[in-house]
């Protein structure tokens, strides 16, 4: 979808290059070529750049068509693109963020997974306490309100799809290797912290007033 708007729209295109430029400076990564190849997305220290700079991208898009926002909101690695939108953070503070925050979750590739489910919220929950799986299975995420994100071990989100099955409930395994927003994250919360420290943050505007 980003290199579909790219190859659009001049904006979108000048602001990833912006995105890559700053990742092979610092990073010794091409953004691009990762989104090209699509090989290394599933690595969080590179998935969570690329989207973030797919979503600032967007932004701009929205800005050079005369959509400016009155206020914005993220969820998860998102909470860093509104907060570039709001005026919080540079472009290249905003990349380099989000290449530490994904370098800092590393260590928990492979504990956990993901699963999309058409519940809601207190009927995932129920689902989940049903099958004895309330204290290592989380609600990740709400999607709307028949659709939510669990998190836990995979082999544990695996008994849960085949719940939903029998259920006649639609459910999606994400195989993202993590299980983000989940007890499993809090670990590394210290070492976030401390990556993060010393962060140049501004006063948020709107509209923004970015040149």
């Amino acid at each position: 979808m980003g290199l579909e708007l790219a190859r659009r729209f001049p904006v979108v295109r000048s602001t990833l290059d912006r995105c890559d430029a700053l990742a092979r400076s610092e990073f010794s990564i091409s953004l691009l070529e990762e989104i090209e190849s699509g090989n290394r997305l599933k690595e969080t220290e590179i998935a969570q750049p690329a989207i973030v700079a797919v979503e600032i991208a967007i932004y701009e898009l929205w800005r050079s068509l005369g959509v400016i926002p009155a206020a914005v909101a993220g969820h998860s690695v998102g909470e860093l693109s509104a907060a570039y939108a709001a005026g919080a953070f540079s472009l290249e503070e905003t990349l380099r963020i989000a290449f530490r925050r994904g370098a800092v979750m590393r260590p928990a590739a492979g504990r956990g997974d993901m699963l999309a489910v058409g519940l809601s919220r207190s009927d995932a929950e129920a689902l989940v306490a049903g099958l004895g799986h309330a204290g290592s299975v989380t609600v990740a995420a709400v999607n709307s309100p028949t659709s939510v994100v669990l998190a836990g071990r995979q082999e544990t989100l695996a008994e849960l799809a085949a719940a939903c099955g029998v259920r006649n409930v639609t459910s999606h395994e994400l195989h993202v290797g993590y299980a983000f927003h989940s007890p499993q994250m809090a670990s590394i919360g210290d070492d976030l912290v401390a990556e993060l420290r010393g962060s140049s943050q501004r006063r948020c505007a709107f509209p923004s007033s970015r040149p």
